[in-house]
């Protein structure tokens, strides 16, 4: 299922064929104002390209929308952005609906392009990943049928995942070394997540448990904010994944499991150093000196190497 070209249209969003070559686009300045307004790219002006181009019908009428539902991507009009509909994945996946597996199978996506776009965190990000496309008509024709979306489930006995008896060093200053990087974090935060039982309110709470020289309250902006990130080091300095991994380490040591081998070799290259930086912002928001000719390059577990040959002047 190939993506066809995007355009924004009005409160909404539609996939339409761009214009030909020879026509050149302009961009409307009503329309790119009203788009701003509206926290949304600069929009084309589609009718100077032109003069048989029909005017796009809005995302909220009501027969339009209902019409795109169909297996033809080629006029989709969205009513969702890219962050609902990842939302609206998370929480039918969190209640057990599917495993991520199935969930791909029934969208016509496979792990790549689902793993690339649940990555992205932008309103914007992702519009043209098939699985945004898959995923909005996945939604949009349960809705149609009256299938409303998944309840939260009831929380699990509280004493599986208590960990309060187990102690971690560094914990009572809220200093645990961390070994692991913020990407294996969040795929652990995903995996628990679809435990049956376990809700996203819970597990908040169970987080914020985890400091103890603060009092924490850690609210579902935050786990969404983290987990909407991509990168070994990518949401380092967030309460979130130094409570997360705290956990999940004690959670590992309660239930007796060996040391994975990412977690291995995160204490080969963050020993000497104190564990995992949790201080310097991460995810491509900080700076990197380096010599001219140098080009820094980050690997999976967030240490930064220098390839190119460095060069005076």
């Amino acid at each position: 299922m190939a993506a066809p070209n995007l355009k924004i249209i009005g409160e909404g969003f539609a996939y339409k064929p761009l214009a030909k070559p020879h026509a050149a686009t302009e961009t409307s300045p009503a329309l790119t104002k009203e788009a701003e307004s509206r926290g949304q790219p600069p929009v084309a002006d589609v009718a100077t390209a032109s003069k048989t181009n029909t005017q796009p019908q809005p995302a909220h009428d009501s027969k339009r929308a209902h019409s795109s539902i169909s297996d033809d991507d080629e006029d989709l009009v969205f009513e969702w952005d890219c962050n609902q509909v990842r939302r609206k994945i998370n929480t039918f996946l969190e209640a057990g609906e599917m495993k991520v597996k199935e969930f791909q199978d029934a969208i016509g996506v496979g792990s790549g392009s689902y793993a690339r776009f649940m990555a992205q965190h932008g309103r914007w990000d992702g519009m043209g990943n098939n699985t945004m496309a898959g995923a909005y008509k996945f939604f949009k024709k349960r809705e149609a049928q009256g299938i409303a979306m998944p309840k939260k489930r009831k929380s699990t006995d509280a004493a599986i995942f208590d960990v309060s008896d187990v102690h971690l060093e560094g914990e009572e200053e809220d200093a645990v070394q961390i070994y692991d990087s913020c990407d294996e974090v969040r795929r652990k935060i995903s995996a628990h997540l679809r435990k049956p039982g376990v809700t996203q309110a819970s597990f908040l709470k169970t987080l914020a448990a985890q400091f103890r020289s603060i009092e924490v309250k850690l609210q579902s902006k935050q786990l969404n904010d983290f987990r909407g990130k991509h990168g070994a080091d990518a949401g380092n300095t967030s309460r979130v994944f130094y409570a997360a991994y705290v956990f999940f380490e004690k959670l590992r040591i309660k239930e007796k499991k060996p040391k994975g081998k990412h977690r291995v070799e995160m204490e080969r290259v963050w020993g000497k150093s104190g564990g995992f930086d949790t201080t310097h912002v991460g995810g491509g928001r900080g700076w990197v000196a380096c010599m001219k000719g140098e080009t820094p390059l980050m690997d999976q577990y967030g240490k930064i190497t220098f390839s190119g040959v460095p060069r005076k002047g």
